[in-house]
């Protein structure tokens, strides 16, 4: 399928595994100038190998925490005018007993999944609308409109994503950029394997 983005430079935040790897997947085979960003620089650079010898894309890896100010400005140092900015992160963990949910866990899932995505589409959105053209896609959870207690590190964030990502797009659809959330259910990632495996 040809989706007209060939040469489009396109960003890809925690793409170096499960749903991130397949948007990047995708991406590539479209022939995007990839960006694909990741903490795990070993799991990165073997994903970005991969996917060149599978597409051919030119692809650069940038190792970066993007839910740090330093990560952010690592990515942004390199990768300054996205064309198209898709964004997701390894899962939070299952909360089991809401009472148990401290302070520090809660700080740490909003900059993953909320004020990591809102600073960078605060930092891109302005050069997409100066080209009239824009793609940013949020790949969040189901849990943001199907809560579950056991979600309540995941789904409560990414409802405010949710929120925000919308108002913003109504503002900036007139200039030709869309912005999107995806709520998928459960895959069968490693990330989500690992999960389980563990409370089994």
């Amino acid at each position: 399928m040809d989706l007209g983005i060939t040469g489009k430079i396109a960003l890809v935040n925690g793409g170096s595994a499960g749903l991130g790897r397949g948007a990047a997947l995708a991406l590539a085979k479209e022939k995007t100038e990839l960006f694909i960003t990741a903490r795990g620089e070993e799991r990165l650079h073997k994903t970005c190998e991969e996917l060149v010898r599978e597409t051919g894309a030119n692809i650069t890896p940038i190792v970066a925490d993007h839910s740090s100010d330093e990560g952010r400005e690592t990515v942004l140092s390199i990768c300054p005018n996205p064309d198209i900015l898709v964004a997701t992160c390894s899962p939070p963990p299952f909360s089991g007993d809401f009472r148990t949910v401290g302070r520090a866990e809660w700080e740490e899932a909003l900059s993953l999944t909320l004020l990591s995505p809102v600073e960078f589409i605060k930092s891109v959105i302005d050069g997409m609308v100066e080209r009239k053209w824009g793609r940013i896609v949020n790949i969040a959870t189901g849990a943001a409109k199907y809560p579950a207690a056991m979600r309540v590190l995941s789904g409560p964030p990414r409802a405010a994503l949710v929120n925000y990502t919308v108002a913003v797009a109504k503002q900036v659809a007139k200039h030709g950029v869309t912005i999107n959330n995806i709520l998928p259910g459960m895959h069968h990632t490693d990330g989500i394997r690992g999960m389980f495996d563990g409370q089994a």
